[in-house]
């Protein structure tokens, strides 16, 4: 017995040293794909994060504006920004895959209708008065109320994308 333990001593001793770097290369693996998974997680947390702050600025925004114009009941004409924020979502665009399907979806929505505002407020707007306030259009009074419409159905795609967010959020917090 010890003599055919001498003889395959150093084929013993390869095996186990191999099977020593094949248990490491895999612990190593594992604890790679573990880190990778929580920092997909946060980055994932991260960009829910700051879609969601900026989409409840600019639904504060359209709120404000919805009251402002929503019992106007003169004929004077109004000033509507065109600007809206929407520099975070233009930043992280390229990491929206890390959300799910139904919050992609919501929130490509919303920004979408986001960035066509200004197109619509110009339908609206008094083209024959140039406005003196760059970033501003003037709105008739006979369309005022039309503006407190469309902000009002542009933040119903903003709550669901907003719901969608912070169910998520909520729902995955890191740990």
């Amino acid at each position: 017995m010890i003599e055919g333990f001498v003889r395959f001593q150093t084929f013993i001793v390869g095996l186990l040293g191999f099977t020593g770097v094949i248990l490491t290369i895999r612990m190593n693996a594992r604890s790679a794909r573990q880190q990778h998974g929580r920092q997909v997680k946060h980055e994932r947390q991260a960009l829910r994060t700051a879609l969601r702050a900026e989409l409840e600025i600019i639904r504060a925004m359209y709120a404000d504006r919805i009251s402002t114009t929503g019992d106007h009941e003169s004929q004077q004409s109004v000033l509507v920004p065109l600007h809206v924020p929407d520099r975070v979502y233009q930043q992280l665009l390229d990491r929206i895959g890390l959300l799910t399907a139904a919050e992609v979806e919501a929130t490509m929505k919303a920004y979408l209708l986001v960035a066509e505002l200004p197109t619509r407020l110009g339908v609206l707007a008094d083209t024959t008065v140039e406005s003196r306030y760059p970033g501003y259009v003037r709105i008739p009074g006979r369309n005022v109320g039309h503006v407190s419409k469309l902000h009002a159905s542009f933040i119903e795609s903003i709550d669901l994308a907003l719901k969608l967010l912070i169910g998520e959020l909520s729902s995955n917090a890191i740990t």
